[in-house]
């Protein structure tokens, strides 16, 4: 599950970086709009 470890991590990198979790709910919202094109096959 190195997958799971590496995306945990990243959106915690931003959060660290700019101390606000905004950057932070920008790409988790990126990665399930992702998740949700390639499950429906728009990508």
């Amino acid at each position: 599950m190195p997958h799971t470890l590496v995306l945990g991590l990243w959106p915690g990198w931003p959060h660290r970086r700019y101390e606000s979790v905004i950057p932070s709910l920008v790409l988790h919202c990126c990665n399930n709009g992702l998740v949700a094109a390639i499950a429906l096959g728009v990508l």
